[in-house]
């Protein structure tokens, strides 16, 4: 029998913590490879938004955030301040757009698009 993970009663399971790939200075060419991988498949769950219902919108908008997130905060990646500004500005659109009750998929999709682009041209 394979033993399993459990939560307590009434603790619902988070997402696993992602951490930013790229660190400052020395990010390796796998590391740099495997963004760019990741990138193109948060890239196509952001183009199957359309279809979902709404519950599987907002699970896979948040899913999309969480990945995004951290992927230009805290220096993940050398940028000028202008640039980090508007990557960081970008974020805060997809925040409140996953926060709203009902989110629009298609705003949400085309600032995602805009960032996910962003950061394939910084890889």
């Amino acid at each position: 029998m394979s033993a399993s993970i459990h939560t307590s009663e009434g603790e619902s399971p988070g997402p696993a913590p992602i951490v930013p790939l790229l660190r400052e200075g020395g990010e390796g060419r796998e590391d740099r490879s495997l963004l760019n991988r990741q990138l193109r498949t948060i890239k196509e769950m952001i183009e199957d938004l359309e279809p979902q219902t709404a519950a599987g919108q907002k699970y896979s908008m948040e899913k999309v955030l969480a990945f995004l997130r951290p992927q230009i905060g805290h220096g993940a990646l050398s940028l000028s301040t202008r640039n980090g500004w508007e990557l960081s500005h970008l974020v805060e659109q997809l925040e409140r757009e996953v926060s709203r009750p009902v989110p629009d998929a298609r705003l949400f999709g085309d600032h995602a698009e805009a960032l996910v682009a962003l950061l394939l041209a910084t890889t």
